[in-house]
């Protein structure tokens, strides 16, 4: 069984004690733009695999 993995090669960068003062989860810092995109290469890889009959649905 193969099992696919979507990486980002961008490196986080700390943020400044003026951008920790709000609430961010856990310092992590999420934005839906990045989860979203990354979802979405998550789903074309799937989609893509299904064409290429690697998985079975």
């Amino acid at each position: 069984m193969k099992v696919s993995c979507i990486t980002s090669t961008e490196l986080s960068k700390k943020k400044s004690r003026a951008e920790n003062s709000r609430i961010s989860c856990s310092g992590y810092g999420s934005i839906v733009t990045v989860t979203a995109t990354m979802g979405l290469l998550a789903a074309s890889e799937a989609i893509t695999q299904i064409i290429k009959k690697e998985i079975v649905v």
